[in-house]
Formats: C-alpha cells, sequence, structure tokens
C-alpha cells in the first residue's frame, strides 16, 4: 500500500515538473506577447505584466486552498486547474487583441504618465488574473492530496516546489533556446496549452480514489507539537521579506550580468535557469530532513542571514569573473556563464531551502495543510511582487546597483535575525552574532567595490582597454530603471558612450557617419520633408543632422540618462539639438511611441542599434515594427535603417534586408561610408532623385558642412547608392522573415566567431550586386549637363568599386593591400573626399601598428646588445627598426657600428647604401653598393640598384654599365632590359629604346614592369609620329592596369592626333 503510494506520489511529482515548466514558457510568451505588441520593452511595462502575472499566482494560492482543504479528491482540483490553465492559452492571442484596442483607447497622443502605467498594470492584471489565479492554487493542491499529516507537509512541500522549480529550469530554457526559436511564438503557446491538457488527464484519472486521512506511520513518528504563533508570524514574515529579496536579487544581479555576459535571450535564460536552478535544489534537499529537525526556526533563521552575507560577498565575486574564468584557463561564454551559476549557488540554494522549513514552521499549529500553505506562499509572492517593483523603479535608480544589492542584504540578514529572536529557546548569542556579522560584511563590500567596478570590470572595457595595456577614465556613471549609462573619455581623448555594455556613440570621425547618413539620405530622397521620427536618441547626431535640413524632429529614447549624458558631455557633436525649437524628446519605447502617436512623419531613422546589444533590440528589425512604422509614415514617407556589417553572418544579414524589403518593396542600399554598416531607404512608391534638387539640398552651407564632417559632399553621397530592389531581391533571394512571432535574429549571437569576419563576408557578398545611381535620376538643364553627370557618375562608381575592395580588406586586417587599393581609387577619381579620408585613416592605422611594434621589437633588440654588443644581427635589425621608423641617422649609426665588427658583411652595405639614399646623399650610397658589389660581385640587386641611384643622379654612362652588368649576371632579366630602354630614351636614342622594352616584354615580365614598358614604347611611337602603333602600346598598358591614368589619358591624347592626321 505504502509502495502504491509512494509510486503515486512520484507521478504526481512528474506532473508538477511539466506543469512548472509550462508556467514559465507561458510566463516568457504572454510578458513578451503583452509588451512586443501593446505596452512596449520599458522596464516599468515589463515589470508590471509580470507583477500582474505574480498577483495571480498570490491571488490564487491564497483564495482557492479551503476548497483544496474540504476536497476529497484534490487532485480532482488541480486536474481542473491545469486544464483552465491549458484552455485560457489557447484564447490567449485574441485577449491581446482586446488588450490592445482599450489600451489604445486611452494612450494614443500621450508620452507615459501615472495614468497610463496603472492602466497597464490594469490590463495585464485583467488579461492575467485567470491563468495566474488557476497556476498559484496548483501546489496547495498538491501537498492537500499528498501530506497525511501535519508533520509531513514540510517535505511534501519541499519535495512539490523543488519539482515545479525544476520545471520551471526546463521551460526557461526550452522556451529560449528550442520553442521560439523552433516554432514561434503562437505554435509555443499552443503546443504548451495542449500539453496542459495531457497533464490534466493524467492527473484527473490518478486523483480518483480520495484522500486517505489515516496516520502516515512514517509521519507519525515524527509528529511535532505546533510552534508559537509569534514564532509562526516571524517565519512567514521572514519569508515574504525572502520573496521580496529574491526577486529584488534577481534583478540587481541581472543588471551586473549584462556587464558580463550581455542581455541577450541567452543571457538571461541562462541566468535564470540557473537562479531556479539553486532554488529547486535547496528545496530538494530541506525535504529529505525537514521533518527530523528539532528546531526549524533556527535553521530558518540562519538560512537568511547568510543569504544576505553571501550577497554581499558576491559583489566582489561578481567583478572578477574574468580574473576566475582566466585562473580556470577554458575560455569561452559557456565557462563564464558556469562561474556566474556557481557564484549565485549558495544563496538560491538557501532561498530555496527556505519554503519547507517555513512549512514546517506554520502547518504544524493546523490540520488545514492546504490553506495554511496557501498563505505562506501567497505572502511569499507578495513579497516577490514588491521586490521586483522596488528594484527597478527605487532601488537601482535611487540607490544604484551595488547599494541597492547591499541594501537588500541588510534586510535579509534582519528578516533571520527577526526568525531566531522569535524562538522561545533563543540562545543570546543567536541575534546579535549574525547582526554583527551581516552588518560587517554589508559594510566590508561597500568599501571594497567602487560605484564603476563592474563597467570597468566588463567584457567591453576588459577587451577595447585593459587586455590592450590602456586606461579610459570615467566621467559619468548613472543607472536608471531601464540601464546604466556610461561616459568614458579613452586614451585618444575622445568621449565615448555606453548603454550598459553597448558602445551606443563616440565622437570618433569612424562612427559619426552611422549616425548622420541615416538622416540625410532618407531626407534627401523626400521631396520636402517636414517632420521626422528618431528611434534612438544616443549622442543626438541624427537629430542634429536632421535639423540642419529645416525638419521637426520628435526623438523617443528608452533611457533617460542617455540625454542626459548627451546634453552634459555632447552638446559639441550634437549642436546643442536638446534645446532647439525643432526638436521634441520623449522618454518612451520607440515601438510604444509609434503605436500611440497621432503624427505622420515624412522620414523615420531607427537608432544605431545592432540586433545583438539585448533581447529586445532585434525587435527594430522585425517586420511587424517596418508595418509599424509605414503605418505612420506618409505616402511620400522614407523609413530608414542602419545595418551593421559588423558581427550579423551573411544568413541573418540577408534576413535583415528581405525583412525590411517585405514591408517596402521599393528599397535601396547605400553603402560606402566605412566598412562597418549601410543604410537601408524604403518607401511606398518608386524611387527617383531630381538631380537637380539632390546637388541644390547637399550643397546648402548647412547640410554640405555637416556632410563635410564625415568627408562626403554631394557628389560622394549619390555615389553611396548601391543597388535597388530588384538587386536586393536578388541578392537575398528566399529565405525565413525576422517577426514578432518568429524572431530568428535573436537567436544567432551563440554561435557567432569573431567581430570582423563578418564585414568581409557580406561586403564580398554584396560586391557583384552594386548597381549605379544614375538610371534614378532625373530634372537634368539639358543633354550637355546629363552627358556630364553620367561621365561623372561613372569615374566615381569605378573609383568605389576599388574604394569597396579595400574596405573588405581592411576588415580582414590587410591594411597594405587596403591602402593600395584606395590610391587606385584616388588615382581614378581624385575628387571624392570619401576616398581620400579612406587613405589618410588607412596610413593612420599602419603607422599606429608600426610604431607599437617598433617600441616593442627596439626594447628587446637594445637588451640583446646589452648582453653582446658586437651581435651584428641585432645592429642590422636595430638599424632597420629606425629606418622603419624615419630615424635615418640612427639607423646609419647601427649599420656603421655593424660594419666597424664585420665589414665584409654585403647585406649591411647593401642597407646602409638603400638607407643613404633615403637620406638624400647619392653618393654616399654609390660607395656602399660599390663596396657590396666588390664583396658580391654576381648579385643581380646590388647591380640594378646601382643603375637606379647614376640614372637618378644623371651619370647615364655609369647607369648603362650597371644596368648591362645586370644582364651579365642574369641575361633574362626583364628588368635589366627595361632599365637600358629607359636610359636610351633620356638620350634620345628611341630605336634602342624600343629594342631593349621589346626584349624585356618578351620575356613575359612582372606586371609593374610590363606596364612601364608598354607606356614608354607608346611614348616613343609618338614622338616617331607613328600614332597607331602608339595606341596599340598605350592599351597594352591599359590591359595590365587598367587604373593607370597617364595611359588612358595619352591613349586619347594619341585618338585626337589621329583624328588630326586623318582630318590632314
Amino acid at each position: 500500500m505504502a509502495n502504491a503510494r509512494s509510486a503515486r506520489n512520484s507521478l504526481v511529482a512528474a506532473l508538477f515538473v511539466a506543469s512548472g515548466a509550462t508556467a514559465l514558457v507561458y510566463e516568457v510568451v504572454w510578458s513578451r506577447l503583452l509588451t512586443t505588441s501593446v505596452f512596449g520593452s520599458t522596464s516599468q511595462a515589463i515589470s508590471t505584466v509580470l507583477a500582474a502575472f505574480m498577483a495571480g499566482l498570490a491571488l490564487g494560492a491564497y483564495l482557492l486552498p479551503p476548497r483544496a482543504d474540504a476536497m476529497a479528491r484534490p487532485l480532482r482540483l488541480y486536474a481542473v486547474l491545469e486544464a483552465g490553465i491549458g484552455a485560457y492559452a489557447l484564447a490567449f492571442p485574441l485577449l491581446v487583441q482586446a488588450v490592445l484596442w482599450v489600451y489604445l483607447l486611452f494612450a494614443t497622443g500621450r508620452d507615459p504618465n501615472a495614468f497610463l502605467s496603472i492602466l497597464r498594470f490594469a490590463l495585464a492584471f485583467s488579461v492575467l488574473l485567470v491563468p495566474s489565479t488557476m497556476m498559484g492554487a496548483t501546489l496547495p493542491a498538491l501537498v492537500r492530496h499528498a501530506a497525511r499529516s501535519s508533520s509531513s507537509v514540510g517535505r511534501q512541500t519541499g519535495i512539490f516546489y523543488a519539482a515545479n522549480t525544476a520545471g520551471a529550469v526546463a521551460g526557461t530554457l526550452l522556451a529560449a533556446f528550442v520553442l521560439i526559436r523552433t516554432l514561434g511564438v503562437t505554435t509555443t503557446l499552443v503546443v504548451t496549452g495542449l500539453a496542459n491538457f495531457v497533464i490534466a488527464g493524467i492527473a484527473w484519472r490518478l486523483g480518483s480514489d480520495p484522500v486517505d486521512e489515516g496516520a502516515d506511520p512514517e509521519a507519525a513518528a515524527t509528529d511535532q507539537p505546533g510552534h508559537s504563533s509569534r514564532l509562526a508570524r516571524a517565519a512567514m514574515g521572514a519569508f515574504a521579506v525572502s520573496g521580496f529579496c529574491a526577486l529584488a536579487y534577481e534583478v540587481l544581479w541581472t543588471r551586473i550580468l549584462v556587464f558580463f555576459l550581455g542581455s541577450t535571450t541567452y543571457a538571461f535564460a541562462t541566468m535564470l535557469a540557473a537562479f531556479l536552478t539553486g532554488i529547486a535544489a535547496g528545496s530538494a534537499a530541506a525535504s529529505r530532513w525537514v521533518e527530523r529537525v528539532k528546531r526549524p526556526a533556527a535553521l530558518l533563521g540562519a538560512a537568511q542571514v547568510s543569504i544576505g552575507i553571501s550577497a554581499a560577498v558576491l559583489l566582489p565575486l561578481f567583478s572578477e569573473v574574468y580574473t576566475v574564468v582566466r585562473a580556470i584557463g577554458v575560455g569561452g561564454r559557456v565557462t563564464v556563464f558556469l562561474v556566474c551559476a556557481l557564484f549565485m549557488l549558495l544563496p538560491t540554494f538557501l532561498m530555496g531551502a527556505s519554503f519547507p522549513l517555513t512549512a514546517r514552521i506554520t502547518a504544524g499549529r493546523t490540520g488545514r495543510v492546504a490553506s495554511t500553505l496557501g498563505g505562506v506562499y501567497a505572502l511569499n509572492t507578495i513579497g516577490a511582487i514588491a521586490g521586483s517593483l522596488a528594484a527597478g523603479f527605487l532601488i537601482a535608480p535611487s540607490l544604484g546597483i551595488r547599494n541597492g544589492i547591499l541594501a537588500v542584504a541588510a534586510v535579509n540578514v534582519l528578516a533571520g535575525v527577526a526568525v531566531l529572536n522569535a524562538q522561545s529557546d533563543a540562545r543570546p548569542w543567536e541575534a546579535w552574532l549574525p547582526l554583527a556579522v551581516g552588518g560587517a560584511t554589508v559594510v566590508f563590500a561597500f568599501a571594497l567595490v567602487p560605484r564603476t567596478q563592474f563597467f570597468v570590470k566588463s567584457a567591453i572595457y576588459q577587451e577595447q582597454y585593459t587586455r590592450a595595456g590602456l586606461e579610459a577614465e570615467v566621467l559619468s556613471y548613472e543607472e536608471n530603471a531601464d540601464a546604466s549609462v556610461t561616459v568614458i573619455r579613452d586614451p585618444e581623448g575622445e568621449k565615448r558612450l555606453y548603454v550598459d555594455t553597448n558602445e551606443a556613440a563616440n565622437e570618433s570621425r569612424w562612427d559619426a557617419p552611422s549616425h548622420r547618413v541615416i538622416a540625410h539620405v532618407p531626407l534627401l530622397l523626400h521631396a520636402d520633408p517636414k517632420r521626422a521620427l528618431v528611434v534612438g536618441f544616443g549622442m543626438g547626431r541624427t537629430s542634429n543632422s536632421i535639423a540642419q535640413h529645416g525638419v521637426h524632429i520628435d526623438a523617443a529614447e528608452i533611457s533617460p540618462g542617455v540625454p542626459r549624458a548627451a546634453r552634459r558631455y555632447f552638446s559639441e557633436p550634437n549642436n546643442g539639438i536638446l534645446d532647439s525649437p525643432l526638436f521634441r524628446l520623449h522618454i518612451n519605447d520607440g515601438r510604444n511611441f509609434i503605436l500611440t502617436t497621432r503624427n505622420r512623419y515624412d522620414m523615420i531613422s531607427t537608432g544605431i542599434i545592432h540586433p545583438l546589444v539585448s533581447s529586445g533590440s532585434s525587435s527594430i528589425y522585425s517586420r511587424d515594427f517596418y508595418e509599424m512604422c509605414r503605418d505612420v509614415l506618409t505616402d511620400d514617407g522614407v523609413m530608414s535603417q542602419w545595418v551593421p556589417l559588423h558581427r550579423v553572418p551573411l544568413a541573418e544579414f540577408k534576413t535583415i534586408l528581405r525583412t525590411f524589403l517585405a514591408v517596402f518593396p521599393n528599397t535601396t542600399v547605400w553603402y560606402k561610408y566605412t566598412p562597418d554598416f549601410l543604410i537601408l531607404a524604403g518607401t511606398a512608391k518608386p524611387q527617383t532623385i531630381d538631380f537637380r534638387d539632390w546637388i541644390a539640398r547637399a550643397q546648402a552651407p548647412s547640410v554640405d558642412a555637416d556632410l563635410g564632417k564625415d568627408d562626403l559632399d554631394a557628389w560622394s553621397l549619390l555615389d553611396s547608392y548601391f543597388m535597388g530592389p530588384q538587386a536586393v531581391e536578388r541578392f537575398v533571394g528566399d529565405g525565413p522573415l525576422h517577426t514578432d512571432d518568429r524572431p530568428v535574429l535573436e537567436f544567432f549571437g551563440a554561435n557567432l566567431g569573431g567581430m570582423m569576419t563578418t564585414q568581409v563576408e557580406n561586403i564580398q557578398a554584396m560586391a557583384p550586386y552594386r548597381e549605379s545611381v544614375f538610371p534614378l535620376l532625373h530634372s537634368f538643364a539639358g543633354s550637355t549637363e546629363r552627358d556630364y553627370v553620367q561621365s561623372t557618375l561613372a569615374r566615381y562608381f569605378d573609383a568605389t568599386e576599388k574604394l569597396i575592395e579595400g574596405q573588405a580588406l581592411l576588415a580582414a586586417g590587410g591594411y597594405g593591400e587596403a591602402v593600395s587599393l584606395y590610391r587606385r581609387a584616388g588615382q581614378i577619381n581624385p575628387d571624392d573626399p570619401t576616398i581620400r579620408y579612406h587613405i589618410q585613416q588607412t596610413d593612420d592605422l599602419m603607422i599606429s601598428e608600426v610604431d607599437a611594434g617598433i617600441l616593442a621589437t627596439e626594447r628587446e633588440l637594445k637588451e640583446r646588445l646589452r648582453s653582446n654588443p658586437n651581435d651584428t644581427d641585432a645592429l642590422m635589425n636595430l638599424g632597420l627598426v629606425y629606418r622603419n621608423a624615419n630615424r635615418l641617422e640612427e639607423a646609419i649609426h647601427q649599420f656603421e657600428r655593424g660594419l666597424g665588427v664585420e665589414p665584409e658583411m654585403v647585406e649591411l652595405h647593401v642597407v646602409l647604401g638603400e638607407t643613404h639614399l633615403r637620406n638624400g646623399d647619392a653618393d654616399a650610397a654609390i660607395a656602399s653598393f660599390t663596396t657590396a658589389g666588390e664583396l658580391a660581385p654576381d648579385q643581380v640587386i646590388i647591380q640594378g640598384s646601382l643603375a637606379a641611384i647614376y640614372q637618378q643622379a644623371g651619370r647615364i654612362p655609369e647607369a648603362m654599365d650597371a644596368a648591362r652588368e645586370v644582364l651579365r649576371i642574369d641575361p633574362s632579366n626583364a628588368l635589366g632590359y627595361s632599365t637600358l630602354g629607359a636610359l636610351y630614351m633620356s638620350e634620345g636614342n628611341l630605336a634602342e629604346a624600343v629594342e631593349h622594352y621589346d626584349r624585356a616584354l618578351s620575356l613575359n615580365p612582372e606586371p609593374y614592369v610590363a606596364r612601364v614598358a608598354w607606356y614608354e614604347v607608346g611614348l616613343a611611337r609618338v614622338r616617331q609620329e607613328r600614332y597607331a602603333e602608339a595606341g596599340e602600346a598605350f592599351g597594352a598598358a591599359l590591359k595590365v592596369d587598367p587604373t593607370f591614368g597617364e595611359a588612358r589619358a595619352a591613349l586619347l591624347e594619341v585618338q585626337r592626333l589621329r583624328d588630326q592626321q586623318a582630318a590632314e
């Protein structure tokens, strides 16, 4: 009989595992539906939904258990509750639409205020009341079924609470990693609702027999007398406080872990799972021994004090996450997750153990098991509601994360001391010792952890500064309800703005185009823009650029700390836009603002927000969001979307473009500014560009000056057009869309490798689809202007091709190859300021890397020379280091020191000669190379260098002798013949020159030799007035190098001469 009952209870516990899983899936899905579709994703909105959900749990735990106490078959009540939850889940999407209708009735046209906060709670409470109330009643019903005496309540409570929490862990991970990703939100809701019906059916079947009210043989031996009412009240109060503290810790710890793990879906789900795992383990462990404990109140009090102490100790530990990870020796995000979970294990374990201990203390005073337990559970849930709301709205904004956690830890300690003090047999030290230890720990943690500790120890700060041996100055650190806002000054003196760990903006030239181009392109595409909306204010550059067009601006910014930081630290780059009469700021979630606005906009621009920043940031890339934007655009309105090229794999990159195109079929892509981002411009009508209007408005003084800050002008910006809708459609092909129901972009971060490699992949994948902007242009003054514009844009187009190739190489770290392509682009189109910027920027990058390498190498070589002053290799290498740094006199000194040790070292004579030449001393260079040639008479490079130096010095006979020496050593040396050809040309001996160039070309030389040889042959033929042959030679030079500008110009001149000759 006992074995059958035990087996049945095990099966019931398994059902409760499944029930816990479905409950957490519902919490995730329902919260997502209400915040994404209706209320917005501010912390206030999310906390309101969570509070309404938990209020229903508390109500169910308090109201329904008396029926369970009176029922002979409480498991049948549990089955009815599960079936009701499932039915409600299936109807939930329709209820959300009803809530949306009511919310819009009152919220449309209003900024967030107290009334709307109350309305949100009322609506969320009304729609979540029924299912969450039923969920809250399930635990008391099951414990009433299983606990056959008051002494076994603690054990059964622990078992079922642990089972339900373990299910919650599974539901959290399933929702985040599997269900929403593979099924989508709506299908997940349906599948989970059907699971509830399965649970209900099994429970109904198991609940056919009435509860046996007889004594439990095992329990009879362990029944304990009831505890005093004072102690029971203290235990219930402490458990309510425990609920408050647990949710406050969860909110505040999550805010800390954002600095180390980011705020992605994976990060939050994993941390919540770790939190719940600790609670489940604690509850399961306590259920095994709770009935045998003689002083459960002492353990409950000690647990609460220990939770507070461990939470305080965790503060300095959290800031050393990466120190621990490095000590383990296994890097990666999984290791960081595990370390953080390990840190939280002790306090969460003790939280879980507190429930069965409280149940043991309180339920011993009455036979109404379900009612008493329901009251305890309700109090804990009410405390949790208060903790969640207080942490988000009061503690974090007013005290900050560090002080907030310490304050909550102090409350935990005081609650534990109250329980210890309420014991009738309490020893005097049981109250004052925990109080002293807890207080000392809180004070110690406060002194040890500065306010900015978590930011300066964060993943992004470690990556950008600490590991590079750099340090930045923290100018401002503000903790809001939604995020932490930090402003730093980097080692180059530029200020940077961070929202949590996302670098939202900075003062650098590299970052600036992202913020300005998303304003200028769509406004110039619109014929007459009047009003614009910016989603995400950042440092204010985008809004300022819009203002240069005389357009009125609404800006929706979710975090109030961002505009405060912008006003204080970025008023110069944003030109004081916050005080402009054209500008109006709205502290609100962008989606919610668009949902509730009455305005219509000529342009909407989303902020510089990467889809990886947080679990909510990808929502501004969804089809649903674009449809909302489309609905508030004017008929000619333009939607502007910034799209990152970095940290977005090609498949997801195409998904972003494909989703945008699905809502805005007339989409154009704009790209060339930096290899970091592109702009999508979407309209309802096909896009055309009034050329004269574009030029006139882009060259207006205020707009032209703003473009000039990013090395752009009217022509360069026009040339940044990349492809039109048909090309975009071919590029993206078929594939998934990112929607609120199927948020595919939330789930790619876990498999992402490097940050830069996706730039290369995305740029190279797009490149074949690039198109000219010219077919979109109209309104020319006449055919002459039309032809001029077409030829000018063709030149820009060809040059930008080289620029884009170089950008891909730059993203891959190929600075030398990139600058070579940039220079070729500059030769094709010297008028493009964007190309000039890229050349300078890449030169600077190369110089900075070289400088860093020079310092390290110089230190190493000098250390070698201290050990051995006659180390000729070290002397030569140190000289080369100085030469590369253009410290030529120091280089010459090191080479001469080396020759003093080893005078017959050919390599030293060669590098010394090269350095003399760079230093402008041709005679000294000739002397060094002559000595090298005597020591190594059969080295082509030495004689070739001598020939070049003699030629440069105008000593033609000696140059010819050296060139002939090259051919003596290597009769098939094309460069030798080419050099002789050049020397004969300089003397006017055209026949000999052409003969030697022909010999060079017959040897299939390197392209750099061939292009010059063909070009020089062409010049010789021109001087001989053999224009047809000259044209062939210049054409051959262009075939070798299509970017050879001099050859192209010479070919055009030859054509003119031939036409002139024919006319004569």
